[in-house]
């Protein structure tokens, strides 16, 4: 389907994805990415004939109610009104046609624009209306690093800083139009979907 045009939508971009897959984004320019999704707890089986819904709750934060638009052994992508891949366990109910729900984190696709997927379409155009970037220090947690919980807080810029700080971004976006093909390379190669465990999106 396509974008309902002037859909605002807020998603996180980590540095790490923002240095391996694009330019940096700047405030009332427009981009062309698309978007993907985890959750922290399993998304369920939706009702049958549902309608797309992609409502706020939190930073990058949405209650969704998505169809499965594909499911391979590749990955899966559902729509929520826009189109995400999904970076976690397909559950076995979810095929092609069905629908699902539950609460999911949004962020920029980590594959750029320029990789092979296991359906096209996932592309949008978006005028960035607003970044933020997380003020919270790193802090040791065991083996890990994470951010500090006592000091969570995002503050607005005007640019992301790709060869900067370490820092996640939040980007409020309005979509503009899409989807539009992706640009394959290698379009035999399979599409490497993996499960994202980040203890920095524990708000």
């Amino acid at each position: 389907m396509r974008a309902p045009t002037s859909k605002l939508v807020v998603a996180e971009l980590w540095s790490t994805v923002l240095l391996d897959c694009y330019d940096d984004f700047v405030c009332g320019q427009p981009s062309a990415f698309g978007l993907e999704c985890y959750w922290h707890q399993p998304l369920s089986e939706g009702p049958s004939g549902s309608s797309h819904a992609l409502i706020p709750v939190g930073d990058a934060t949405y209650r969704i109610v998505a169809e499965v638009v594909e499911a391979s052994d590749h990955g899966w992508a559902v729509d929520a009104g826009i189109m995400m891949t999904c970076q976690g366990i397909r559950p076995p109910f979810a095929r092609p046609g069905v629908w699902v729900q539950g609460e999911v984190h949004v962020q920029v696709d980590s594959g750029g624009t320029n990789l092979s997927g296991p359906c096209p379409g996932f592309v949008y155009d978006w005028q960035i209306e607003k970044i933020e970037f997380q003020t919270a220090p790193l802090i040791q947690q065991g083996c890990t690093l994470i951010l500090d919980p006592s000091l969570l807080g995002w503050k607005e810029i005007a640019a992301t800083h790709r060869y900067g700080d370490e820092a996640d971004y939040l980007l409020h976006c309005r979509c503009l139009g899409g989807p539009a093909p992706r640009k394959v390379i290698g379009a035999d190669e399979p599409v490497r979907f993996w499960t994202i465990f980040d203890s920095r999106s524990e708000r």
